[in-house]
């Protein structure tokens, strides 16, 4: 514990030496569908890059401190004892807790080098190719929900068998949780690991349409020596792959340069491992999910959408545009489910099909409404229409 308050200590002696001349950059804005009805960021993770020399000439040399903080939402998706997942029967003391939901307060950082390499087209633009090293750390405090709504509500942790027992002010006992490592005793959570990664940038992105591939690769080793401060435990690997490429197959532009119709497709592919005794909720995240389906902690992972977009013509002097997207999710689960002292094998394909309607404004706010189908969201699931209770906000920044 003394090394980790010693890290955190010259952690904040690293971001206040002002002799050193800092770029902030945001990277992360999420929102919780309870605060002020999911239109405001409830999650904001922000970069302090260092301005340095560049090794390479023309090419971006990184060193950076990644700062986040704020509240995030999640369901309990494991028997908290056994590992079981939802699709078994838990037992009467404990089916309460299926998907139950519940707030995690969570703070983190990243402290990453890293080298760019390639020509760039222009001097807007991010290296093509960029290799980069960074060591992190995730602290959570996980709580009963918050806010108490509709559609969020309960209180998990009140249930017996996430007791434990105080004396002198220091947790002297607590169950062993298999399912839900994260959440033992107190459920607070301290888990660290070291990363490497190489980003690959050619993605032209633009108001109503897109060209070229994006792709990301990263590994994450987090042992529990590093996951072992407080009852919440970690001990992990990881490796994921994603990869995005776009195409406009039709554009058509007024004479001010502004869209009157496009027509894109863009192809997203995903790929997870995910390994390790003591998995925590926030290391089973993805890119993204098969629409409307939670994902499943399971060793392997993949994931294609294909999206279709017709882009109409642009208003507001070109601040905002509506859009019709068609997509399309496969995912697929393989091996046996991480956490659980059972042995449950996975090996199942997800689904959905639907339509977005969307109106973007400012290139960064999204206003839609969903309508689509599952076709199976687990091995005992059935077919099951899905559409979005009201019209939805996104606010995604290009970084």
């Amino acid at each position: 514990m003394k090394k980790v308050l010693i890290f955190l200590i010259l952690l904040c002696l690293v971001i206040n030496l002002y002799a050193f001349d800092f770029v902030t950059e945001i990277e992360e804005i999420s929102m919780h569908p309870d605060f002020w009805a999911g239109v405001f960021p409830s999650y904001i993770a922000y970069k302090l890059k260092l301005q340095m020399f560049e090794f390479i000439p023309g090419n971006e040399t990184e060193l950076s401190v990644l700062l986040s903080t704020g509240i995030q939402p999640r369901v309990i998706t494991q028997n908290p004892l056994t590992g079981a997942p939802v699709w078994e029967d838990w037992g009467n003391d404990l089916n309460s807790l299926k998907l139950a939901d519940y707030d995690t307060m969570a703070s983190s950082w990243a402290l990453t080098f890293g080298q760019g390499f390639g020509e760039r087209k222009n001097e807007s633009k991010k290296d093509p190719l960029f290799v980069w090293a960074s060591f992190d750390g995730q602290w959570e405090q996980s709580l009963n929900p918050i806010l108490q709504g509709l559609d969020r509500k309960g209180y998990p942790f009140d249930n017996e068998v996430f007791d434990y027992t105080v004396v002198d002010d220091e947790i002297s006992s607590y169950k062993t949780l298999v399912g839900t490592p994260d959440l033992q005793g107190d459920r607070q959570l301290l888990s660290m690991s070291l990363n490497l990664g190489v980003n690959i940038e050619m993605l032209e992105l633009n108001t109503a349409s897109i060209q070229g591939v994006d792709a990301k690769l990263k590994f994450t080793f987090g042992p529990e020596k590093l996951g072992n401060s407080f009852t919440g435990k970690s001990d992990f690997v990881k490796l994921w792959l994603w990869a995005e490429t776009g195409f406009t197959i039709f554009q058509l532009k007024d004479e001010n340069a502004l869209n009157k119709m496009s027509f894109v497709v863009v192809d997203d592919f995903e790929f997870r491992y995910l390994n390790g005794s003591q998995i925590p909720k926030w290391a089973e995240k993805t890119y993204g999910t098969v629409w409307n389906v939670e994902n499943i902690n399971s060793p392997v992972f993949l994931r294609n959408s294909l999206k279709l977009y017709y882009y109409g013509r642009q208003f507001l002097n070109g601040l905002a545009v509506p859009s019709f997207m068609f997509f399309l999710d496969l995912g697929y689960n393989g091996g046996n489910l991480n956490n659980t002292n059972l042995t449950i094998p996975l090996d199942f394909f997800t689904g959905s099909y639907g339509v977005q309607i969307n109106l973007k404004m400012f290139n960064f706010l999204y206003i839609y409404y969903e309508i689509g189908h599952v076709f199976q969201d687990n091995p005992d699931s059935s077919s099951h229409f899905e559409s979005s209770e009201t019209i939805k906000f996104l606010i995604k920044l290009n970084y």
